[in-house]
């Protein structure tokens, strides 16, 4: 139960986190686009790597939460 508590909190402060970023990201262009200084591509390129990042950030979280269970198996073993 310790390492599911741990990855989901892990997770939550990370996509509150990522998606926060991206939110501010999408506030910001917009005004950059009203202004003429960046293109429609240019924000979509970014918010893509954006979401190539935060799903790389979401497979770290999920190994993270196997090596806790490897390690608490480690743990139970060693106990025995």
């Amino acid at each position: 139960m310790k390492k599911q508590l741990w990855t989901a909190g892990f997770t939550l402060v990370q996509q509150i986190g990522n998606y926060g970023a991206l939110a501010i990201i999408c506030l910001v262009s917009y005004d950059l686009y009203l202004e003429g200084k960046v293109t429609v591509g240019d924000i979509t390129q970014y918010i893509f790597y954006c979401q190539t990042l935060i799903f790389q950030f979401l497979i770290m979280s999920f190994v993270i939460g196997n090596v806790l269970g490897v390690k608490g198996v480690n743990d139970a073993l060693a106990k025995i």
